[in-house]
């Protein structure tokens, strides 16, 4: 039975030379031959003061307590730090429950893909081809079982897919690209949006305040009149009301006959239209006594018509009677209001003056009666409730202003959380949403339309079910086969998007979906599998998917090797400008601890010179995603100070670390990993939420990261920017100091923050207790 694939730790193509065979152990890899090319003893890799003669290496008996002396054999395959606990003489714990120095048995597969597999797998009498394709683990042939070299075969095939691979996402790639400059521009568009209805807001804000003034002083003018309704100002209050009501009475039976009026004027128009046309048209020598006498009688009207004396009928004057009375028109009822008691014309002293003089002491005396009201000199005329046309029309101006505002706010509000929203990396996944994608599987299809929702449609008529509504997008690690086809998530971080809260299952939870996300030319769903009741795995590929592990993947043991001359050297200097020695390294040496966690950890570079001199430092663990890195990173510190205990963990930074419940750290550091992370600054804050729980209460948190295009940059640092945005190694273009400041602030009473270059540089001290 061959073994999982799961349990190979592949290693990536080296393209520096090796030592010529036999200068070397069998099962050791290129990186790790340095250690064994002194031809007088071996020294133990994690534990050099152990020293044995060459002849013990790969002898079957396991010496070191790292296994180190035994790279060709499965004799040291029972250490690991997850062991239970068994005696070992020499190890520093004194059990087996410590840690491997080498990954494992390095396959040289001479015409495909060098890699490490489990000790365990070295003369266990099966042909791991698919991991060790040359045969070089069954050297002894147990069990009779010989492994032929099959890695020309292999590599060739493997070759052949991967080149159809790399067509496939050559492809990939060029719809990426539009979809990310489609995405942009939708992200622009509603930018722009925002900035108009800002400023609509703004504008309505200032009418509305208008309005709502010119409001209250229709009230106050309103509450300031004496007559307000019928039976108010004596009998002349009661007559003006009746009169104005009677008024409108007339008025409205005048317009309902003048409409009437209008209708029988065009009957008789189009009577006399017909009876006209009857008369030219009918034929005289025709003997009909009805119809000779219809003839006359039209005859006899037309003359009668003809010869009446009407007097001209003026529209104009019936217009002017139906308009509305106001001090323009008609009667001026608004004059009649301003009246008190019927005696009061009379002894108004203000009436014998002449107009103008009479005017001006009117107002004058209006607005001391308004003043006396709102300085509660004398009461306001009682209102009964009802409101003048004046301050009904200014209400409701008011009050449609108001609307509009609440309208105004809601969109806004709406496109501002529409750009909090994530989108995937660089907004990536507007240009395809509420698009959809599906798949025939049995007597159901599935849907995912995307950032909507995902649905099963029934073949047999009984409608669709709702499996989830979307939530949020993850990245979790995938551990799939490659298939011919090419549709496999394959291994490495993968975008997850959780679609959450569907339809409930009966007698049971409700419906969600985790769709899984690989690379493909276009949009389509792979397959869909209910992992657990009501809990449906769907593997989708898109464009978007293209390079999503990029970011670690790019790390391969060649590229680690330039990763300090490049990055450290030269990108940090001339394009960060954040210097690695004057800045970072001596950050580093400041807050490293007794016991350190560092996340990101590139070639390890910073805790191996700072391990290099005197350090409080006794046990690093190292945290990445990449194995390569991990190695390298181990490999370099032990080798700088072999008194300190390495630790390597492979996790998603995502998620809770596989750690001991529990286990605090005097220091972490994560230099250069956020600008890394796929997605919006947002999403990134989740690293501090992680991180925090490790922090001891007297511990320290540091970091660094490249911000994105709110920091000027000179045309080396912009070339590099949008080169590896583009080939996402980078994520990095909205990465901002304000949203990182935020997420640290929340985890973390004590935060110092400066900019330097292009670089964010952070100390944060005094994590929060969970509340």
């Amino acid at each position: 039975m061959q073994h999982p694939k799961s349990l190979a730790l592949l290693g990536a193509v080296c393209s520096f030379t090796v030592a010529a065979a036999g200068s070397v152990p069998r099962g050791v890899g290129p990186e790790f031959a340095s250690y064994y090319q002194n031809n007088d003893v071996f020294a133990c890799i994690a534990n050099p003061s152990i020293k044995i003669s060459l002849d013990r290496v790969n002898d079957g008996s396991c010496d070191c307590p790292d296994g180190s002396d035994e790279p060709g054999t499965a004799a040291c395959a029972f250490i690991d730090h997850l062991s239970p606990e068994q005696p070992l003489i020499g190890s520093p714990t004194g059990t087996t429950n410590t840690t491997q120095s080498l990954p494992g048995f390095w396959c040289a597969n001479k015409g495909h893909l060098p890699a490490y597999i489990p000790f365990s797998y070295v003369n266990d009498g099966i042909c791991d081809y698919d991991v060790c394709c040359d045969g070089s683990d069954e050297y002894r042939h147990a069990n009779g079982v010989k492994c032929a070299d099959r890695c020309s075969e292999i590599g060739k095939e493997y070759r052949k897919l991967a080149e159809a691979r790399r067509k496939s996402a050559e492809k990939a790639s060029v719809i990426k690209q539009q979809m990310l400059k489609e995405a942009k521009e939708l992200r622009q568009e509603v930018e722009r949006r925002i900035t108009i209805l800002e400023q609509d807001k703004r504008n309505i804000e200032a009418r509305k305040a208008d309005l709502e003034q010119k409001y209250a002083e229709a009230l106050k003018e309103d509450s300031n009149r004496v007559v307000k309704k019928e039976g108010a100002g004596g009998k002349l209050g009661v007559l003006v009301g009746l009169a104005k009501d009677r008024v409108e009475e007339l008025r409205e039976a005048l317009r309902l006959v003048t409409e009437d009026r209008e209708v029988l004027r065009a009957k008789k128009i189009e009577l006399e239209a017909i009876l006209k046309q009857f008369k030219e048209d009918y034929n005289p020598n025709f003997n009909d006594e009805g119809v000779k006498a219809a003839v006359r009688s039209w005859d006899d009207y037309a003359a009668r018509e003809a010869e009446s004396d009407q007097a001209e009928f003026h529209e104009s004057d019936i217009n002017e009677i139906l308009k509305e009375d106001d001090e323009s028109n008609g009667v001026n009822w608004k004059a009649f209001d301003e009246f008190g008691e019927d005696t009061d014309v009379l002894y108004n002293f203000d009436a014998y003056l002449p107009p103008f003089i009479r005017n001006v002491l009117q107002e004058k005396l209006k607005s001391l009666r308004k003043w006396l009201v709102e300085n509660g000199l004398i009461a306001a005329t009682p209102s009964d409730g009802s409101e003048s046309k004046e301050v009904r029309t200014a209400r409701e101006y008011a009050e449609a202003a108001d609307v509009d505002l609440r309208n105004k706010i809601r969109d806004l509000e709406a496109d501002q959380s529409d750009l909090q929203k994530d989108y995937g990396p660089s907004d990536i996944f507007r240009a395809i949403k509420g698009k959809c994608a599906e798949i025939d599987s049995g007597e159901y299809t599935y849907e995912i339309c995307w950032l909507d929702k995902t649905m099963q449609k029934s073949k047999k008529g009984h409608g669709s079910t709702n499996m989830g509504n979307f939530d949020r997008i993850d990245i979790e690690m995938a551990d799939d086969d490659e298939r011919v086809d090419g549709k496999s998530l394959g291994s490495g971080p993968r975008m997850v998007m959780r679609y959450n809260n569907g339809q409930t299952c009966w007698n049971g939870p409700q419906r969600r979906t985790d769709v899984w996300l690989g690379c493909a030319e276009k949009e389509e769903v792979w397959r869909v599998t209910e992992a657990e009741k009501c809990v449906y795995k769907m593997e989708v590929g898109t464009p978007a998917a293209l390079e999503q592990n990029a970011g670690s993947a790019t790390y391969t043991p060649f590229l680690l090797r330039l990763y300090d001359f490049w990055v450290l050297g030269v990108s940090n200097h001339f394009a960060w400008q954040c210097s690695t020695t004057k800045i970072q390294l001596p950050l580093f040496k400041a807050t490293i601890g007794t016991k350190h966690l560092d996340v990101g950890v590139g070639t390890g570079y910073y805790p191996a010179k700072t391990v290099e001199t005197s350090t409080p430092c006794k046990e690093i663990t190292l945290v990445d995603l990449n194995p390569n890195t991990l190695n390298q990173a181990a490999a370099r510190i032990n080798e700088a100070q072999s008194s300190i205990k390495v630790n390597t963990v492979v996790a998603n930074i995502y998620e809770p670390l596989p750690l001991p419940a529990g286990e605090k750290f005097d220091s972490i550091s994560t230099f250069y990993l956020l600008h890394c992370l796929a997605g919006p600054p947002e999403s990134k804050t989740k690293v501090f939420d992680v991180l925090k729980t490790y922090v001891a209460d007297d511990g320290v948190f540091v970091g660094t990261t490249i911000l994105g295009e709110e920091r000027p940059m000179n045309f080396f640092a912009s070339r590099l920017m949008k080169i590896y945005n583009e080939k996402g190694i980078f994520d990095n273009w909205q990465d901002s100091k304000a949203v990182f400041e935020e997420g640290l602030r929340r985890n973390f009473d004590e935060v110092d923050i400066q900019i330097i270059g292009r670089s964010m540089v952070w100390t944060a001290r005094r994590p929060k207790k969970e509340a």
